[in-house]
């Protein structure tokens, strides 16, 4: 999604979730993103680290709470990287989960209350798959 957009939007915003609990290749991903496309990447992190978080909720918050880390950790963090936008634009695809069944090309995201745009909502799963929307990105 952000190779197909940085071709009409050079410059265009990507916000990166950053949970503190990536792997390293994610990482990585998001740093070629950053270095071989012509995307902004917008790192949004938690208010707190996740040593930070074990220390004032205890360990394994995501096993004892599963919503109030999300809420943390994903929820509140993305509101607030969305705040200065009207809209924004997703990967989900339908494939991915039960509950992503649902997700429609065109949503308004009322509790933010902006439009929401999921371009690649009906495309399948790998092994099914058609076309591939987003290159490779070469190795530096």
């Amino acid at each position: 999604v952000a190779h197909l957009v940085s071709q009409f939007v050079p410059g265009v915003d990507v916000v990166f979730l950053d949970t503190g609990l990536h792997f390293v290749e994610t990482l990585q991903f998001r740093d070629r993103l950053h270095t071989e496309l012509a995307v902004t990447v917008v790192s949004a992190t938690p208010e707190l680290t996740v040593p930070q978080q074990a220390e004032r909720f205890g360990p394994d918050l995501h096993l004892r709470d599963p919503a109030s880390c999300c809420r943390m950790r994903k929820v509140d963090v993305m509101d607030a990287a969305l705040e200065p936008y009207e809209a924004w634009v997703t990967g989900l695809r339908r494939a991915d989960s039960e509950t992503r069944r649902s997700t429609a090309v065109l949503e308004w995201d009322a509790r933010r209350g902006m439009v929401k745009l999921n371009p690649v909502a009906a495309r399948r799963s790998a092994a099914g798959s058609t076309t591939t929307l987003v290159p490779t990105l070469t190795r530096s």
